[in-house]
């Protein structure tokens, strides 16, 4: 992110467009665009504990931390580039200052997520900046997590989704639509394991 210079959206790597519908949904203005707000007993089971054990070597790590939601980074973008300018330099000034400090970050318990989610937010809110969520509070109230993803246009492989058929159906086919060569590749290396 830190060598953007033009407004762009990231997808992670488990994130597929499946519908055009979803261009509607990013459209208009805002300084930044998350996949939605990580709230409610999610947010409480996790992010207070990553904290916690954080602020033990950094006492000051609360400060980043003092709303009740953050951002999902799952689909992420900026149009305000000074924006994206500030939170780039403090998220990486921050794992610095904790790699400095001691901090591991051990790949089954990675507290970058809750710092990089976390971050954000509390720029974006205090700063009074627009943060576009694609999935809102109301849209998961109504038609659940991947239900809203589905209406709007995409499918982020959440957890053991990456494991159920309805969904690995989905981009099996889709793949084999468009690079079918690539797609032969998959199945013949898979074949062989």
């Amino acid at each position: 992110m830190r060598v953007q210079e033009e407004p762009f959206i990231h997808l992670d790597g488990d994130v597929f467009l499946v519908d055009k519908k979803i261009k509607k949904r990013m459209s208009g203005k805002w300084d930044a665009i998350v996949q939605m707000r990580e709230a409610g007993d999610h947010y409480y089971s996790t992010y207070p504990k990553v904290f916690d054990n954080l602020s033990k070597v950094h006492k000051g790590i609360h400060s980043i931390n003092i709303f009740n939601f953050v951002y999902n980074h799952g689909i992420i973008g900026f149009q305000n580039m000074d924006l994206l300018k500030e939170y780039s330099h403090e998220y990486f000034d921050l794992i610095h200052l904790l790699e400095l400090l001691g901090v591991e970050f051990p790949a089954d318990a990675d507290p970058n997520v809750a710092l990089e989610q976390s971050l954000l937010t509390t720029i974006t809110e205090t700063s009074n900046l627009h943060v576009k969520e694609l999935i809102t509070v109301r849209d998961m109230q109504k038609y659940d997590l991947f239900g809203s993803a589905s209406k709007i246009g995409f499918v982020h492989l959440w957890g053991n989704s990456k494991y159920q058929p309805k969904y690995t159906e989905k981009v099996r086919m889709r793949l084999k639509k468009e690079n079918p060569t690539l797609y032969k590749h998959v199945r013949e290396v898979v074949r062989n394991l």
